[in-house]
């Protein structure tokens, strides 16, 4: 017997029923569809940028869809920040 004939532990090797044979398939390709669903979607980029933005709005906005304080202070922070480099080029 080569290492080609051997089989691996769960495989489909001799002494093995169809019945056993056919489950080991059937398990084999439960495995892959779930790989397969994980990877469509880590790479479904629309759909992990629009649960991102739905998990950034509830963490900025309260039960009945207003701004946090927290909320209010990033956009003041950004405001601020947008007039200060306005205000730096028309210097120049």
């Amino acid at each position: 017997m080569t290492a080609a004939d051997t089989p691996t532990p769960g495989s489909a090797g001799p002494g093995r029923t169809p019945e056993e044979i056919e489950a080991h398939i059937a398990a084999t390709r439960e495995a892959l569809a779930e790989t397969v669903d994980a990877l469509g979607a880590k790479l479904d980029v629309r759909a992990r940028a629009a649960d991102r933005v739905a998990t950034v709005r509830a963490s900025l906005t309260d039960e009945q869809g207003r701004p946090t304080a927290p909320a209010w202070g990033g956009l003041a922070a950004a405001a601020g920040l947008t007039a200060l480099v306005v205000w730096r080029r028309s210097r120049r």
